[in-house]
Parts: structure tokens; C-alpha cells; sequence
């Protein structure tokens, strides 16, 4: 077998629209799908190595070798306790509680450990997205590649917090600093304004560490999907639907692809490679006056409802990619 047809794994949901637009336009021989209910349905999974250091990983009736490039995209859902969780492979329903989350864990590090062990070709890697997941490091570093950011101050201080509302009139909204942070609890964090009242609440509330951000005034948002070297940009009329300051929470509005400032576009592809990323999503908010305001990078934002109301060829790219990565 050539190097040409190295075998590329795609980790992900059996229905997972991200993986699914991607799988179809990659050969068939070359893809192994190992969706996360590969041990439900009995596949099997298997690794070893001798004393000579000699090592194979097999799954079913396949050995992933020789192995390319693997498609990182593991699903989010809730464990027994209803808590969420990621879940490269979900483990036997006979384990419950702790053991099942044992189960989760072994089975993932067996995956993700062997898969490891025959390529450094991910897209991404599961340890550069950890690292890029640090929202507060995202903004510093978008500041000193010269991108506009929201003024953000983080703190357990009530006045601190106070403080800063205050400075901006009370135009401030609040989030989460980590995207796994509502992971383990039963509310939907997402982003949204801070009132009056919310800030009474702090002086009996038990001290958390909190984010308050400047409110930036949106003609519309933008969502960029990086793959590699191609850039494809969608504005999201946010401002025209049930939730302008979270567009997750109102996908019905008017998306249409649009086109970034050429020096913006340079530096968000620096801000990617800086963080190890080969894919990645950002979010930007484009003021009235025209200034593009840089929220986040998020190393698995979703891209297939964006190719889906705009015909970007998004999925394509990211196909391009996984081959030329596996084919290096």
C-alpha cells in the first residue's frame, strides 16, 4: 500500500452533519469511520505492541494502517448522571455510574493513544485544541496580532465586576470563560446581557469567577471557517431575528456568504497557526461603522449549517485537507 492510500479515520457521530458533508468527498477505500457506538454494535477495538516496539491498532476486521491523517470530532452528550460529556466511544451500557464514565475514559485513551501512536497528522490535535480552548490567551493573542477585541475583565470581585459595568453603561453581557464550564451543570450558558438587577444578585451570590464583556453594537456577525489555507466567510443578519446578542439561539435569520478585509483575513490565519490549529471557526461582529470585532476561535465550530444555507464549499476544503495531510 502507497502512501497515497493511507487510511484517513474520521472520529465522530454516526450522524454527525460536520463529518457526514466531509465523508462524501473522501474515496471510500481510504475512510474508516470509527463513530463513537463502534463498541455498541461489537466492532471491537484492540491494541498492542512487542518488545521490538512494533505496534498495530485494530478495529473490526480492519487494521488502521498505514494511517494518514485522522478527522477529530467527537460528540458531546449527556452520561447517566445527565451531565454532558465528550465521547469518542461510548462504552457499554452495562457500566453505569462511576464505572461508566472508567469505561468512557480507558476506551477513549486506548483510541486517541493508539491513533496517536501512528500519525502526528490530526485535524486538529486533541492536545492543541485543549490549549486553544483558553478563551482569555484567544483575546490576547488576537490583540497583538492587531484584531480588534471586546474590553473583558474576569474576576470574583463583585466591585471589580460592578466596576466595569458601571464604565460602560451598563452596555455589558456576560459568558462563559470555558467552553466545557456548563458541561456539569443542568443551564444553557450562552451569551447575554447583564442588567441591573444581575449585579444586586452578586452581593449575596457566593463568589465565582465572572465575565463581563463591552455589549459591541452588531450591523451583523460574521462566522469564518478556516481549513488550512481557505477562508470562508458568513454573515449572520443576527440582528434581525428573536436572540441579536447570541445568534446560536436564532439560526432562522438571513445568512449569506460575505467577504473579510484582506489584513483581517491575514490575521486570523496567524492567530490560527499560533495556536497549532489546521481548522477552526471564528467569530467576529461587524460594528455599524464597519469595524470587525473579534469574539472567539473555536477549534470544532460547526461549518455544515453554514455550507448548508450558503453552498460554501466548506466540507470540500476540509476533504482537500485531511488528503493533503495524510499524503505528506
Amino acid at each position: 500500500m502507497s502512501v497515497n492510500d493511507s487510511i484517513i479515520v474520521l472520529l465522530g457521530a454516526p450522524g454527525a452533519d460536520d463529518v457526514l458533508t466531509v465523508a462524501k468527498h473522501l474515496p471510500a477505500s481510504r475512510t474508516l469511520w470509527i463513530d463513537n457506538e463502534w463498541l455498541l454494535r461489537a466492532r471491537g477495538l484492540s491494541w498492542r505492541i512487542d518488545r521490538d516496539g512494533n505496534a498495530a491498532l485494530r478495529v473490526g476486521e480492519r487494521t488502521a494502517s498505514p494511517l494518514g491523517c485522522v478527522f477529530y470530532r467527537p460528540e458531546m452528550r449527556f452520561d447517566p448522571g445527565q451531565r454532558l460529556a465528550e465521547y469518542v466511544l461510548v462504552p457499554d451500557p452495562a457500566l453505569d455510574g462511576d464505572y461508566h464514565e472508567f469505561g468512557r475514559r480507558e476506551a477513549a485513551a486506548t483510541l486517541l493513544g493508539a491513533l496517536s501512536s501512528e500519525t502526528d497528522r490530526w485535524v486538529n490535535n486533541p492536545a492543541a485544541e485543549t490549549a486553544a480552548d483558553l478563551k482569555l490567551h484567544q483575546l490576547r493573542l488576537a490583540a497583538d496580532l492587531g484584531l480588534t477585541v471586546p474590553a473583558t475583565v474576569v474576576s470574583d470581585d463583585r466591585h471589580v465586576l460592578a466596576s466595569f459595568w458601571a464604565e460602560h453603561g451598563g452596555e455589558v453581557v456576560t459568558k462563559a470563560v470555558a467552553t466545557a464550564s456548563g458541561w456539569a451543570i443542568a443551564e444553557t450558558i450562552m451569551t447575554r446581557r447583564v442588567s441591573k438587577a444581575d449585579l444586586d444578585m452578586l452581593k449575596n451570590a457566593a463568589p465565582c469567577v465572572t465575565l463581563f464583556q463591552e455589549l459591541i453594537p452588531a450591523a451583523y456577525d460574521v462566522r469564518v471557517t478556516l481549513a488550512g489555507d481557505e477562508v470562508f466567510g458568513c454573515a449572520i443578519y443576527s440582528q434581525e431575528g428573536q436572540s441579536p446578542i447570541d445568534w446560536r439561539l436564532d439560526q432562522s435569520v438571513p445568512m449569506r456568504s460575505c467577504d473579510l478585509p484582506d489584513d483581517v483575513i491575514a490575521k486570523l490565519q496567524r492567530l490560527r497557526r499560533a495556536l497549532g490549529l489546521d481548522c477552526a471557526a471564528a467569530d467576529l461582529r461587524i460594528e455599524p461603522d464597519g469595524t470587525p470585532v473579534f469574539f472567539e476561535i473555536n477549534a470544532r465550530g460547526s461549518f455544515a449549517f453554514v455550507e448548508a444555507r450558503t453552498e460554501l464549499p466548506i466540507s470540500k476544503a476540509i476533504a482537500s485537507l485531511l488528503l493533503s495531510r495524510a499524503d505528506s
